[in-house]
């Protein structure tokens, strides 16, 4: 009897270490719906954007030597979705830039002029405050 004690309290503590486990290295709740995509430039700049229950929430971009409205190497984030979160694009050690503090939709871009063909990720998060951000892989984009 015993030994049957003991082996059930074995199994019993194996199968609450394996859950706390599997715990530690699952995805949040609140990341459980958002996709990510990302959309290449020819010119080197790209766009990543994300989308949650059919609703597109924001993208991060980055253009390599601007664009019609933005005249030099400049990083965007758009928060399209009223939902309590902001949007932060990284670009590696370059640029960062973030929606916060703004009402959902919003814009917040940051340029200047970089020495051209460097080589740098971009990276999307959805950040809302006192959580874990939800972010997607970095891409490769250049300037």
């Amino acid at each position: 009897m015993a030994l049957r004690t003991r082996l059930a309290g074995l199994i019993g503590s194996g199968a609450l270490l394996a859950g706390a486990l599997v715990g530690v290295g699952s995805t949040p709740a609140s990341a459980a719906g958002v996709t990510f995509g990302f959309n290449p430039y020819p010119d080197g700049g790209g766009r990543i954007y994300a989308q949650e229950d059919g609703n597109y929430l924001g993208d991060v971009t980055w253009y390599a030597d601007g664009d019609a409205t933005h005249a030099e190497d400049t990083l965007c984030a758009l928060d399209a979705w009223p939902d309590g979160r902001y949007v932060r694009g990284y670009a590696s050690f370059v640029r960062t830039v973030d929606t916060s503090g703004l009402t959902s939709p919003s814009t917040r871009c940051q340029g200047g002029d970089m020495n051209k063909g460097q080589k740098f990720t971009l990276q999307m998060c959805l950040v809302a405050v006192g959580s874990t951000p939800v972010c997607s892989e970095e891409y490769d984009v250049t300037t």
